[in-house]
This record gives structure tokens, sequence and C-alpha cells, in this order.
């Protein structure tokens, strides 16, 4: 008797079943003409496993993404949102989470990095990543509205776990007046990873203030 299933050519439903246990049974469903690869319960996306992915821009040209010989499995993971210009793709301080750094346009080109600060900001101000080898020059605190109210607002610029690397809460002061600023020159030895840096804040009642954080760096030659 002949297999009716090999002269199967397709399906009037928009979904195929391959496998029958719930576990691990497969759905190959078509949605807004895209090919979507769903569990049986059509309740979430699948993995797809293959060699090598090959994308066309409509059957001219096409690109093929493909994985290296490798000794150990091991898992990349991309940011959440897209990036900026002059960003590139960074590993994290998580082995295998890749992150946008900032790079120098050129080397020993100084840049820097401008981050708000408000009487009313989170604990953890998420400023910028530091590149891999930069330097940081300086840092620099510019008052534009002096933080009243409460027991008087305080801030350091550093890293986790070393808060005031860059700039310690001692180092300035959020009360003085507007256009005041304080500056630091950390004279720190470059790290070879890339740093994420932060502003670690401590409103302590505060009511009113606004200041900026600028940081300045270079990578050098």
């Amino acid at each position: 008797m002949s297999n009716p299933l090999k002269e199967l050519f397709g399906t009037l439903r928009d979904q195929f079943q391959i496998g029958l246990a719930s576990a691990t049974a497969a759905l190959l469903k078509t949605a807004s003409g895209r090919l979507d690869f769903r569990n049986r319960a059509d309740s979430a996306h699948i993995d797809i496993r293959v060699k090598a992915l090959q994308l066309n821009d409509g059957d001219t040209n096409q690109i093929t993404i493909q994985s290296p010989a490798i000794s150990a499995d091991y898992t990349l993971t991309l940011p959440t949102a897209q990036g900026a210009a002059n960003q590139v793709l960074a590993q994290s301080s998580t082995p295998g989470v890749l992150e946008w750094a900032n790079v120098a346009v050129a080397n020993d080109t100084v840049k820097t990095d401008t981050t708000s600060l408000a009487f009313n900001s989170a604990a953890t101000v998420s400023m910028f990543a530091l590149p891999a080898n930069a330097r940081v020059l300086r840092v620099r605190l510019i008052i534009d509205t002096p933080f009243t109210g409460g027991t008087g607002a305080q801030v350091s610029v550093g890293i986790s776990g070393n808060t005031a690397k860059y700039m310690g809460a001692t180092e300035n002061d959020l009360s003085y007046p507007a256009l005041t600023s304080f500056e630091v020159e950390p004279n720190l030895t470059p790290v070879g990873s890339v740093e994420n840096i932060i502003a670690t804040y401590a409103a302590n009642g505060a009511t009113a203030g606004a200041a900026r954080i600028e940081v300045d760096y270079v990578l050098p030659g």
C-alpha cells in the first residue's frame, strides 16, 4: 500500500504540527506573511537550530550568518535597544551579554558625556559605558539649581562596587549656588574592560535642585 503522505504538497490550514507529545511537539504557523515556530499550545515561540542562516534582499543577494567551529556551547544576548552613533557592541560584565559602548572617533580624541541630575532622581543614575582602556581625565559637577530641602542631597560618580571611584560625595556640594562647578581629576590607570559609569544619589529629602555631571575621557593611542 502506497503512503499518501509521500504526495503531500501542503495544507490549507495556517499551521502544521510536527510531533505529538505536548512537551516536544512544534507548530509551523503562518502569521502576517511570515513563518512562526510555536509550541504545541501556540502560547510561545520555540527555539530553532540551524547550521547557517541565509538572509536575502529578494533572491538577488544574500547574507549568511553561521556558527564558527567551537569547542563548547555559549549564548550571546543582544542589548534591549538600538545603539547610537559611535557605539559598538562590547562584552558586558556578564559573560555572553553584549551591550552598547561608546568609542572614541579617533585615538587621543577627548569625548565628554553629560548626565542630568535632579532632586528627585533615582538612587542610581546610569551615565554611560566607558570604553575599554579609556582614561577618565576629569569629572565636573555643575550646579544649575541649588539642591534645597531636607538634610542635604549627596552624589558620587563611579561604578557598581566602587561608587566614588571618579568623584566622591565629599568632593562636591549640591547646595551651592547656580553656576558653581566642582572638578576632580581622578588620575587613575585605564581599565582593560568596559565600565558602566553611574551616579549614586541620596536625595535626603531634597525638594528642589538640578545639576549636570560631565565626564571627560580619552582613548590613548
